[in-house]
């Protein structure tokens, strides 16, 4: 490089620049001959050029870092439509089985005779389909530039920018609110079954202690209520129900429980007595025989004793008696089978 010097002035120290580029395999060298003005220009030109290249540069690592984050939400709102879909079929699955187990519980209540009980005056009101208004919303669509998500991501002005949509923030708010209110039916629907099985239980009790099982099977010779005396012409109460059957007929226990007597009693003859529980107990007379002990537990058609005469008796017959808290009973209005 060489500069040749002539009528400098006070910036430039020098009048030329030249620049000589001298080959090293014997070729021509070459030269260029550059003033300050001109090399002024180049310099410029250089730091213009280089600037664009860094302006350039930076602006296409921002777009990219911006496409991969809008790559990443689009495909994050795309399993968030996935995910609410799948939620909505799920809440409606446990809306239909809430509506199950009401059923089922109804039908329970008739087979076993209870009145259906209501767990709350609102349950009925919320008994609806949870997700029928969602369809169409933007939870639920999914397209290129429209994202089922609370916000819709848009890239303007060199920037993501997001945007709230109310229809979106509406359709999530509808959702929770009906999964709440299913779960709220949930509790509901556990804590009437809970009840549920208590009454059947104790439905069931009540049943299995009912004396509605017929102790010998023929003819009712005497029913209960008023009736004239067998060995008179007075009138009298006859406290139960007499069946005839042949002398020593199994006699069996009309329903399940614990022998509270077995043995003698003056007019009645041998006699067995079972109480049922829920206030029943039943009375077998005029036997031939005991075949129990007290405190013995028998269950519904097991033998306690043998059709007799004993006791104040005309013939061989069972004198059948219920009584309910106390008090005498028809025992036919209780006999079913």
């Amino acid at each position: 490089m060489k500069i040749r010097k002539g009528k400098a002035s006070r910036r430039w120290p020098w009048h030329s620049l030249t620049i000589m580029v001298v080959p090293g395999t014997g070729k021509q060298v070459q030269s260029l001959n550059l003033s300050p003005s001109g090399l002024r220009r180049l310099l410029v030109a250089g730091a213009v050029l280089m600037g664009s290249l860094v302006f350039l540069l930076g602006f296409s690592v921002y777009a990219t870092g911006q496409m991969v984050e809008l790559h990443r939400l689009r495909t994050v709102n795309v399993e968030q439509a996935e995910q609410i879909g799948e939620l909505q079929a799920f809440a409606a699955g446990v809306q239909t089985q809430v509506l199950k187990v009401k059923e089922l519980e109804m039908r329970i209540r008739r087979m076993v005779g209870l009145d259906h009980k209501e767990n709350t005056g609102e349950q009925d009101g919320r008994q609806q389909d949870v997700f029928s208004n969602q369809q169409g919303s933007g939870w639920t669509r999914a397209a290129y530039g429209f994202f089922p998500s609370r916000g819709r991501t848009t890239l303007s002005e060199g920037r993501i920018s997001r945007t709230t949509t109310s229809e979106d923030n509406a359709g999530a708010a509808n959702l929770l609110g009906r999964l709440a209110a299913a779960q709220d039916d949930l509790a509901l629907q556990e804590t009437g079954l809970d009840r549920l099985e208590k009454d059947v239980a104790n439905q069931l009790d009540l049943l299995a202690a009912i004396p509605s099982s017929y102790p010998v099977r023929g003819d009712v010779t005497s029913p209960f209520g008023w009736r004239r005396s067998p060995f008179g012409l007075r009138t009298e109460f006859h406290s139960g129900l007499d069946i005839k059957a042949d002398y020593g007929t199994p006699v069996r226990a009309a329903a399940k429980g614990r022998i509270i007597f077995a043995g003698w009693k003056t007019g009645l003859g041998r006699v067995v007595e079972i109480e049922h529980g829920h206030g029943f107990i039943s009375g077998y007379h005029h036997l031939s025989a005991i075949t129990v002990k007290v405190g013995e537990k028998v269950e519904r058609g097991d033998s306690v004793g043998k059709v007799g005469n004993s006791g104040r008796s005309t013939g061989p017959h069972l004198h059948f008696t219920v009584h309910w808290h106390g008090e005498q009973k028809d025992p036919q209005q209780y006999l079913l089978h």
